[in-house]
């Protein structure tokens, strides 16, 4: 009861040596607001670190596993066929089948025509692959460089 003040920084740990343990701010008709990270410093929070956990973002939102972010280079031809696409496929690890994918070029490179599509899908556990297609009735120039993707799982 009361407020609790303290010299900072300060740790807290919940859990024991087995790392279980849990927290509970509010109950179901309160609202309850944590800060963190809020003045000079910078805060990492790590949230579902263990092999089965999940995490959900918002009142409405769906569990998730995990989200992995990199980026890899891709090589296509210089010119790519009317219709046609080149697949690549990256090790990713972690990378679970049928997780959502995004992908775009990084800011910098070739910039793609208008008709060049790209989609990134994983369809082997731990393996990226990236698809360029050309949706034109004729050949494209292909953009080549830097993918940023983002795995949710």
């Amino acid at each position: 009861t009361g407020v609790q003040t303290c010299a900072l920084p300060i740790s807290i740990v919940i859990g024991n040596s087995a790392g279980t343990g849990s927290i509970t701010l509010g109950s179901s008709s309160t609202t309850q607001t944590v800060n963190i990270g809020t003045g000079a410093g910078a805060a990492t929070i790590n949230i579902g670190t263990g092999t089965s956990s999940t995490t959900r973002i918002g009142a409405n939102g769906t569990s998730f596993n995990e989200i992995i972010t990199g980026q890899v280079t891709v090589a296509t031809t210089a010119s790519l066929a009317s219709r046609a696409s080149e697949r690549q496929t990256f090790n990713v690890t972690g990378a679970a089948v049928n997780s959502t994918v995004m992908v775009s070029f990084a800011t910098g490179g070739t910039a793609a025509a208008n008709d060049i599509k790209i989609v990134g899908y994983v369809g082997t556990a731990g393996v990226l692959t990236i698809q360029v297609f050309n949706d034109s009735g004729a050949a494209q120039t292909c953009p080549v460089g830097t993918v940023n993707y983002t795995i949710i799982q």
